[in-house]
């Protein structure tokens, strides 16, 4: 595999990730009842549209597409780096420093206790705003696949 199909590959996967962050929130539209199925959906969908975003390891190079998209409005890209900033300090890793967490320990009836006190995380964008933002992401991400590959077929047919 050149290193030219290697990032089709990877590019494509990346499109794969946002449908399916966008299946998965579309589908999270039509339910009226929050449960905690909903909340786990609702946290991969995030994981999924930030991993294009993220370092991927293959075998000519280490891959990512710039973040944010070169085409998003101001409200687009603070909800871009918002969902980010969520993947990278809650979602994905657990980030004491956000919580900001404050411990008492105390004896009640003979017994060692602890109390703590923290921050609450974040608010969770909407799931309306999120699925704007990767429906203009993959317009213009679909532009970007087909001109690579047309780059790959032009390579082979040299």
């Amino acid at each position: 595999m050149t290193a030219k199909e290697e990032n089709y590959i990877h590019y494509t996967e990346c499109c794969l990730g946002l449908n399916s962050a966008w299946r998965i929130l579309k589908e999270l539209q039509g339910i009226e009842k929050r449960t905690g199925i909903h909340y786990a959906a609702y946290c991969f969908a995030l994981i999924e549209y930030a991993q294009p975003y993220t370092r991927s390891d293959g075998t000519h190079k280490k891959y990512s597409i710039p973040s944010p998209p070169p085409q998003l409005s101001p409200e687009e890209l603070k909800l871009h780096e918002q969902i980010i900033r969520l993947r990278h300090k809650v979602l994905a890793h657990s980030d004491l420093t956000l919580k900001d967490a404050k411990m008492s320990i105390f004896s009640y009836g003979g017994s060692p206790h602890a109390m703590i006190a923290q921050n609450h995380l974040p608010q969770f964008p909407e799931i309306n705003a999120v699925v704007s933002l990767i429906e203009h992401t993959l317009d213009a991400m679909y532009v970007t696949q087909s001109r690579m590959l047309d780059d790959l077929v032009a390579n082979v047919a040299n």
